[in-house]
């Protein structure tokens, strides 16, 4: 009993106190004691990719776990898969192998059956085989509310059909009402696709109480912000998404926009739109956002060089930047000569 009792404790101090040094003590000990026990090394795995962040380590860990429980562990096979094809997006054909054999292991595994359906959705567009496999995890899980609202998010999403979704939208909040995600997809669906503010507003706000999900309170934040103008609600919560997810790229570049335009707060907006850039190099709405403000501003605020110049030395290979910087200098500036070197490097970078 003892090996349980230590990995028993090292789960409570990740995911309830939070202790992740003591966790990780804990599951050290716990193995020393068993190195082959199945559930501790099946817990490591989750706690390195979840609490931890290391992807690394969680490599290593769901290998050794798999090493011990081989097929036997469906649950397992499945969230390594879901964790591969996050971090091994470029081999898509393994991953779906290994889809393949967490269902071969359990035709009827819920979880897993919904997994690889989002990933044949939104990796490899086989959509038909995607609604198929969701609709059997539902067949399997039938009030299970985290598969009903992702099937509801597919349906509306990608397929299109927003009657069908809102009817697993609601299924999924009779399942389970006080879900925050699913409240918060369900919201965004009531603004973006009907239209229905009231309603949108109430099931933001059932969201919000619920928890702190980064993307729900970027999503109120923008909704009280374009359909309510509500200015000071609005940037409440920006700055709770902000604060939930420091490095959410989207969420710093809307309170960004915010800033620049609806409080005319240049210096903050270039902040927080540097920080949004520097969280995700490769977002190109977001840098597109960015070059939009800069440009927006360069004939009215004095600054705009200072924030010109700290953005194309900050971020030296963001072509978009540096293309924007050089048709400033050309264009307000005046300075041919610095303006085509700056002009020749976002050439270069985009045809590397």
């Amino acid at each position: 009993g003892g090996v349980e009792v230590v990995g028993n404790y090292a789960v409570f101090l990740a995911y309830v106190r939070r202790d992740y040094e003591g966790a990780e003590q804990l599951f050290q000990r716990a193995l020393e004691l068993d190195p082959l026990r199945a559930e501790t090394l099946i817990n490591r795995a989750h706690f390195a990719e979840l609490c931890l962040a290391d992807d690394e380590k969680a490599q290593s860990a769901f290998e050794a776990a798999l090493s011990v429980c081989g097929d036997s562990h469906p649950s397992l096979l499945g969230s390594y898969a879901l964790f591969r094809s996050r971090t091994h997006e470029d081999e898509s054909d393994e991953n779906r192998a290994l889809f393949q054999r967490a269902l071969d292991a359990n035709p009827h595994d819920g979880a897993n059956l919904a997994a690889f359906a989002s990933f044949l959705s939104g990796v490899l567009g086989q959509n038909e085989h995607a609604d198929a496999l969701f609709r059997r995890a539902i067949e399997a899980c039938p009030t299970d509310a985290c598969i009903i609202g992702s099937y509801a998010s597919f349906v509306a999403e990608v397929l299109h059909d927003n009657d069908t979704a809102e009817v697993y939208f609601r299924r999924a909040l009779e399942a389970a009402p006080d879900h925050t995600v699913n409240l918060g997809r369900f919201a965004y669906f009531l603004h973006a696709v009907r239209g229905d503010h009231h309603a949108a507003d109430a099931h933001y706000q059932r969201a919000v109480a619920c928890g702190r999900d980064a993307d729900i309170l970027g999503n109120y934040a923008t909704f009280l912000e374009t359909e309510k103008d509500d200015y000071e609600a609005a940037e409440k919560y920006y700055k709770q998404a902000v604060l939930a997810d420091p490095t959410h790229s989207y969420n710093l570049s809307s309170y960004a926009r915010f800033l620049a335009y609806t409080q005319n707060d240049n210096a903050a907006a270039n902040e927080f739109f540097s920080r949004a850039v520097a969280s995700d190099l490769n977002d190109v709405a977001v840098i597109n956002f960015y070059v939009d403000f800069l440009q927006n501003i360069s004939d009215s605020d004095s600054n705009c060089p200072t924030y010109f110049r700290a953005a194309v030395t900050d971020f030296p290979q963001c072509a978009p930047l540096l293309q924007a910087f050089g048709e400033y200098l050309d264009e307000v500036v005046g300075d041919k000569a610095e303006a085509a070197a700056f002009l020749k490097r976002a050439s270069e970078i985009v045809t590397l």
